[in-house]
């Protein structure tokens, strides 16, 4: 015999059935409500799920707040070490000595070293005997820099100066051309070259007071024609010349193991060497709170370093202190938005609770009404939901927080929690979740009192037709005016470089706008629901059934649509300024450095082949001054034939596209006609001028074609002057050479390895970007775009409670409609189209609603407001796509599940629950 089945209200369930026979096992299939609470929404798994979701989106919105600031203040710390060199970011000690004589500084402790050389090597050992005991800090590195000394070949009258130079890993970091594996040093191949030495040979060098001859060991690239590397950036004086202009390149360096210079610096009888160890900080793993333990262990062993150092007038430098700072600075300015976002979240959450609570009541109406007749109370009630709903509490808030750590470890800024911060992340889950619960009893309480005692009617469908929505959009116009008239901008903070924090008015506005904005179009909307009732007659059976369906449910219809366009609208509207920060901040970044990549050379060189159809050339000039009133102004070569195709351009720089500007400073064939040239920024007091330029006696009399708004490599303290390189060339105007590269830098700079150019500077756009400035808003938005996905999580929750709300009725209408003909594949077409017309209408809704909020905020969020372009404004065209097919894909399964619970239904039950 088949298995006997029963409906239940509305729900088909099995006899005996495994609730039955959990219940026999356990002893509470006699025992009152109360006992048998804890299981008993076992029997209504769309409420379960409900209730589940809300709570599992109320302990991840709970959780993320503090997880989320701590991802991004060890993000913040991880980001500023990448850009600091890493030998000063931890400790650098620094004195001065001699290596050779009696002239030796005193050592405390009674220690009295026999030589120089004695005196030095207990001092290493010292200092890293310290620095072993600071938390967090790496092995040490130890370099010595030798005074300038002549290289020349034994029996050579040429001469080169040269510094000898040792440093532990030295030579694993160098690009080795030619060597041997015996004694002696490493000459550099622009030094060998000129020299006319090789591996084997001798070079003479010269000191002051002594000359000595040593081997040559190897030679290998000098590393002013190299990219700048991290190993080499603490030594940067050392190689490169002090800025692009200057026209003095440091001897370049001679290389030797530690023990080869000790012994010729006693042999040059080297008096004034510079030690200096450089104390790397442990980054693998390091949080913040770490680094505040290292920043604490430096402060209180300066002294003990400086101490131990060998030498006369050490100092002691670091920059973790600064780190760390900025670290925090960063997880301040985003603690309020932050926190304002999560309770946005957590208050969306509780809604769908209360929600539930509701449906609660109305999905086992007939228990309330029985219980309420045995003399149970509203308080008796809702502790009884209150114990039905626990176990699922906890179960959804345990893996809502497992939920949130792994998605903040995920798609949070850093994969890097500080210690603790998942156990406080906990504790605020704990609480939340209990206050949601206990919302939910409170809901319940209320509800069943007012289903069945009587009560004003009246007064409640006056409370429920109470204008909030305009309410909320008062709300949201008193946001948008503060945000609107504020003398400052809408973010802020110390300086170009410092975190900047977000005005929580730039959060609530949109979220109080969409929701306003979406329940005024739903009670508007509400209006004409009824009309679907006598329309569509002659529509397909799918379509008028939806329709039908619509008209018949206006209240849970509405709430779901507000719902839904709250969800996607907070999703959009983050994502849009997100688009348009993240523009923006590109934008400046490429206007700073001119394209991805620049490139600073001390000489002119031809271009490398693999990047000339990317690259063009520029001459960057000084300072010029303007003769009638001494105007400090930049001036710029460009070359027009290559420009266009390397450079970054945007349409908002100027009202004339970019090939007519170029066209219009073509150089006059007269040389004595001035020179055309654009002006970029501040607008000069005359049209026509003369330029004197601080290094050079040349003048050059201009002729501004065009004033423009911005153009590429402009500062935003001085106006720009663009001219035509070889025209400046040609009126004796000097500068440096720069090249500019489009594209990926990493080739680029590749590229520049196989030519022997002096490299002065080269940086990219993605270096400028990652600034703080910019850090903190992506990180905000990042996270406001978080809570537009949790809040369309709880509206899947919502789906579930509409489904379930109708789910008697759909199960009724179904089985006297398919006696009448109806095929399964239209039943399920209709309720796919009934939910994707509200999911559609809310998507649609909430893509003009965060349009509208992103498009007037946008232009209030400039860290940078001093340094061209102006904010850009950009939708999230891939964002609406995926939200649209995410809408699409949950009507398809909303759909299923329906069709699936009608099919599993008896006509003889549903038509007896009709009755």
């Amino acid at each position: 015999m088949g298995e006997e089945r029963r409906v239940t209200g509305g729900e088909t369930v099995g006899s005996p059935g495994l609730f039955a026979t959990l219940r026999k096992r356990l002893g509470i299939a006699a025992a009152s409500p109360w006992v048998r609470a804890p299981v008993l929404l076992l029997r209504y798994p769309g409420l379960l799920l409900a209730i589940g979701t809300a709570g599992a989106i109320l302990a991840m919105a709970g959780a993320s707040s503090p997880l989320f600031l701590s991802s991004a203040g060890n993000a913040a710390l991880h980001q500023g070490l990448d850009a600091t060199c890493p030998w000063t970011a931890g400790v650098s000690l620094t004195a001065s000595g001699p290596l050779a004589g009696k002239d030796l500084p005193f050592f405390p402790n009674g220690f009295m070293p026999s030589s120089a050389i004695d005196a030095f090597r207990h001092a290493d050992g010292d200092v890293r005997r310290v620095a072993r005991t600071i938390p967090h800090m790496g092995p040490g590195q130890l370099q010595i820099v030798g005074s300038a000394v002549q290289a020349s070949a034994p029996r050579g009258a040429k001469a080169s100066s040269v510094r000898l130079y040792t440093r532990d890993g030295a030579l694993a970091n160098v690009q080795k051309l030619e060597g041997s594996t015996g004694s002696g040093i490493w000459l550099p191949n622009t030094t060998a070259s000129a020299l006319q030495l090789g591996a084997g040979d001798s070079v003479h060098l010269a000191g002051p007071d002594q000359a000595v001859d040593v081997r040559v060991a190897g030679v290998y690239r000098d590393l002013a024609t190299l990219p700048r590397n991290r190993f080499w950036c603490g030594q940067d004086h050392l190689i490169y010349p002090l800025s692009a202009f200057a026209n003095y390149l440091p001897p370049p360096l001679v290389l030797a193991d530690r023990e080869t210079f000790l012994d010729l610096s006693h042999r040059l009888r080297e008096g004034g060497a510079l030690f200096t160890w450089e104390l790397p900080l442990a980054a693998d793993g390091l949080a913040l709170t770490g680094g505040h333990a290292m920043v604490g262990g430096i402060n209180q062993l300066t002294d003990p370093l400086r101490e131990a150092v060998f030498g006369f007038n050490p100092k002691m430098q670091t920059s973790s202190t600064f780190l760390v700072d900025q670290a925090d600075a960063t997880v301040d300015a985003l603690r309020s938005p932050v926190w304002t976002i999560s309770l946005a979240g957590r208050l969306v959450a509780l809604l769908v609770i209360a929600g539930s609570g509701v449906y609660w009541v109305h999905r086992r109406r007939t228990e309330a009404a029985l219980l309420a007749a045995r003399g149970v109370g509203p308080v008796a009630t809702a502790g009884k939901a209150l114990l039905e709903t626990i176990p699922v509490a906890i179960v959804a808030s345990v893996a809502g927080w497992a939920a949130g750590i792994w998605l903040v470890r995920t798609l949070g800024p850093s994969d890097l929690f500080d210690p603790g911060s998942t156990g406080a992340a906990f504790r605020q889950v704990a609480w939340t979740t209990a206050l949601g619960v206990l919302f939910m009893a409170v809901v319940v309480g209320f509800t069943a009192r007012r289903e069945t005692e009587p009560g004003d009617a009246r007064g409640r469908r006056s409370l429920a037709g109470a204008p909030w929505d305009v309410a909320v959009l008062l709300l949201a116009a008193a946001s948008l005016y503060e945000i609107l008239n504020r003398q400052t901008s809408a973010v802020g903070g110390l300086g170009s470089s410092s975190p900047q924090k977000v005005d929580v008015l730039v959060l609530l506005f949109p979220i109080l706008f969409v929701a306003g904005a979406a329940g005024l179009a739903a009670r508007l909307l509400r209006r004409v629901l009824p009309g679907l009732r006598t329309t569509g007659r002659s529509w397909s059976p799918a379509a008028y059934l939806a329709a039908r369906r619509l008209a018949g449910a206006p209240r849970i219809v509405l709430a779901l649509l507000t719902a839904t366009a709250i969800a996607i609208g907070i999703l959009s509207y983050a994502g849009a300024l997100t688009s348009s920060v993240s523009a923006t901040s590109d934008a400046k970044a490429r206007v700073f450095t001119g394209s991805d990549l620049a490139v600073t050379l001390a000489e002119d060189v031809k271009i490398p082949p693999s990047i000339a159809s990317r690259s063009t050339k520029v001459t960057e000039v000084d300072r010029a001054f303007t003769v009638s009133d001494q105007t400090s102004v930049e001036v710029l070569g460009v070359d027009r034939a290559t420009f266009a195709r390397a450079a970054f351009w945007d349409p908002s720089f100027a009202d004339q596209p970019l090939a007519q500007l170029l066209r219009a400073i073509a150089p006059p064939s007269s040389p004595s006609v001035p020179l055309p040239v654009i002006a970029a920024g501040t607008p000069l007091g005359k049209s026509s001028d003369t330029l004197t330029f601080q290094f050079g006696a040349a003048r050059v009399p201009v002729t501004i074609v065009d004033q423009i708004r911005a153009f590429p490599s402009m500062s935003p303290s001085e106006p720009l002057i663009v001219a035509d390189r070889a025209a400046l060339a040609a009126r004796g105007v000097q500068g440096v050479v720069g090249v500019w590269v489009k594209g990926d830098p990493a080739p680029a700079l590749r590229a520049f390895t196989g030519i022997d150019a002096h490299i002065i500077t080269s940086v990219t756009a993605k270096e400028v970007q990652g600034q703080q400035s910019f850090v903190s808003l992506s990180y905000t938005f990042g996270f406001l775009e978080a809570l537009g996905i949790m809040v369309g999580l709880i509206v899947l929750g919502g789906i579930l409670l509409y489904l379930e709300a109708r789910q008697r009725g759909r199960a009724i209408s179904y089985a006297l409609a398919s006696r009448m003909g109806l095929s399964r594949r239209s039943h399920r077409a209709s309720v796919a189209l009934e939910l994707g017309a509200l999911l559609a209408l809310g998507c649609v809704l909430a893509f003009a609603l965060a349009g509208i909020a992103a498009r007037v905020v946008y232009g209030r969020l400039d860290p940078l407001p001093q340094l061209p372009p102006a904010p850009l404004f950009r939708l999230p065209i891939a964002a609406f796509a995926l939200t649209g097919l995410a809408v699409v894909i949950a009507s398809l399964i909303g759909a299923w599940r329906v069709q699936r619970a009608a099919e599993r239904v008896r006509v003889s039950e549903v038509m007896r629950l009709a009755g």
